[in-house]
């Protein structure tokens, strides 16, 4: 009878640590899993990120200046993620214009990318013409009159975001996320691109003005010595009211 029951306890014993082992098994493939699921969606998210870029170099080419952003009040509406008509002063940040690039313009995580444009370049430029957006990074900002246009998703989190669902997600708090806002955003203007945290999660980039100024060259665009003073009609034909 001890003998028996001597057995049955080591084998309790056993099943108890063979348990263990599987839940430390199970909780490490699954933190693997997790690990895995946010590279793939950062590596989606920069995917979607190059694909407006090339998007807004190609507009540039073909239209001789950069599209508005789209308004992010128009949210639902017909013309939502058409480029405004108009981008002057702060108006030069909103989302991407993905209805008039033809693009999908959302992140892994379906929430629409914010964009802003620097006001000169959304006219025909000249060759001297400057940026005027600050970009923040860990280090070693750019010029702000260096940079033509930003680009940047919201997200895991998606505070500040507005949704495929066209609805606005949780209002950030965070310092940074704050100033990234792509409406409801505080001025002086500022898109930070600094290193992912627990709090801040924002992913973008920007491109220099002499990236923009280059492509219009190449696609035969005569650019005066100075800052045109007329926009290009065609550039946001396709642009909302």
């Amino acid at each position: 009878m001890t003998s028996a029951r001597s057995a049955a306890g080591f084998s309790l014993a056993e099943m108890a640590i063979t348990l263990l082992i599987i839940t430390l098994l199970s909780a490490g493939a699954l933190l693997t899993l997790r690990i895995q699921t946010e590279h793939g969606r950062f590596a989606q998210t920069q995917a979607a990120l190059l694909e407006a870029k090339q998007a807004l170099l190609a507009y540039a080419a073909a239209q001789g200046a950069l599209p508005c952003p789209a308004d992010p009040a128009q949210m639902g509406g017909a013309s939502f993620g058409a480029a405004r008509s108009t981008c002057s002063g702060d108006l030069r940040r909103g989302l991407l214009p993905w209805r008039t690039l033809g693009v999908q313009g959302l992140d892994a995580w379906d929430q629409y990318l914010s964009y802003e444009v620097s006001n000169n370049f959304t006219v025909t430029p000249g060759k001297t013409s400057v940026g005027n957006i600050t970009v923040v990074l860990d280090s070693n900002d750019p010029a702000t009159d260096a940079v033509a246009f930003a680009l940047w998703s919201h997200g895991a989190n998606g505070n500040g975001a507005i949704s495929v669902q066209n609805t606005l997600r949780s209002t950030p708090t965070d310092t940074n996320e704050i100033s990234n806002r792509s409406a409801g955003f505080s001025t002086p203007l500022r898109v930070v691109l600094r290193t992912q945290s627990d709090s801040f999660d924002d992913q973008g980039l920007y491109v220099s003005r002499y990236v923009v100024l280059k492509q219009l060259m190449d696609a035969g665009f005569s650019l005066s010595d100075s800052t045109s003073s007329s926009a290009s009609s065609a550039a946001n034909s396709s642009a909302s009211p």
